[in-house]
Parts: structure tokens; C-alpha cells; sequence
């Protein structure tokens, strides 16, 4: 994804979602922050697409792609971005009264209680990761 420079504009949400993962290889989803894999056209290029996004995440009220794009851009340290700031707030605030994130309960009369497992697990561990990322390492 990101060695063909597509437009960012022209990306699905799938898609975007592939975009995280190849980001988060090189990074080892976190453990290896200090990984400089990407060359510097890589680097602008996803400067400008993780910004785009974001605010396509953010447009549709989507925590669990917030969030991983959210550690994108603090792995690759894009964290001077306006989008960055806004998708923290975002996350800040939308987690839910039982501490979860996302809201999957139009699903769960076709899924039943997998919903707990497959999706909120899911986007609450993103969520948590994100923000810890953001406001300092776990246990320090």
C-alpha cells in the first residue's frame, strides 16, 4: 500500500486498515519504536495520507480505526499533527459508560455475544494502546 503512493482519497476503509498493518510490522505493533524502516518519500507520503486518514476516521465517528491510526502516527512520530490532538480527544471521549470503546450492539442480534469478543475487545485494546502510547509508556 504504501510503496504505490495511491491517493489517499481513494482509499477504503479496508484498505486503510491494511495501511496500519504495514506500519505496524516494522514497528513490531509497538516494541520496536526506535525501527527507522521507512525512507524519507515513505515518510511524506504517509505524513499526508495518515492525515487524511484520521480525519476520514474521525469523520465517521470510528474508534477502533481512530486508534490505530492514531499509533501510526505516534510510531512514525507525526505527533505534531492538528489530527493527532483531535483523534486523542476523540478517543478521550468516546469511550463508553462500561469502559469499552466502539458501539456494535446493531450487530449483536446476528452475532449474539461473539460481538463482546470480535469487535469490542478488539477496539478496546486499540483504544487503551493509543492512549497509553500517547500519554507515556505503560508502567514508568
Amino acid at each position: 500500500m504504501i510503496s504505490s503512493r495511491r491517493d489517499p482519497y481513494q482509499y477504503s476503509r479496508s484498505e486503510i486498515y491494511q495501511l496500519t498493518h504495514e506500519i505496524f510490522v516494522p514497528y513490531e505493533f509497538g516494541d520496536k519504536l526506535d525501527a527507522d524502516f521507512f525512507t524519507a518519500e515513505d515518510k511524506a507520503y504517509l505524513r499526508r495520507a495518515l492525515d487524511r486518514h484520521a480525519t476520514f476516521a474521525l469523520m465517521l465517528h470510528d474508534p477502533d480505526l481512530t486508534a490505530e491510526l492514531v499509533m501510526c502516527l505516534s510510531y512514525l512520530r507525526f505527533t505534531d499533527l492538528p489530527i493527532y490532538r483531535d483523534a486523542l480527544g476523540y478517543l478521550l471521549q468516546a469511550q463508553r459508560p462500561n469502559g469499552s470503546w466502539g458501539n456494535y450492539e446493531d450487530l449483536r442480534e446476528k452475532y449474539g455475544d461473539l460481538i463482546d469478543q470480535n469487535l469490542y475487545l478488539h477496539t478496546t485494546m486499540v483504544s487503551i494502546e493509543a492512549l497509553a502510547g500517547a500519554f507515556g509508556p505503560v508502567g514508568q
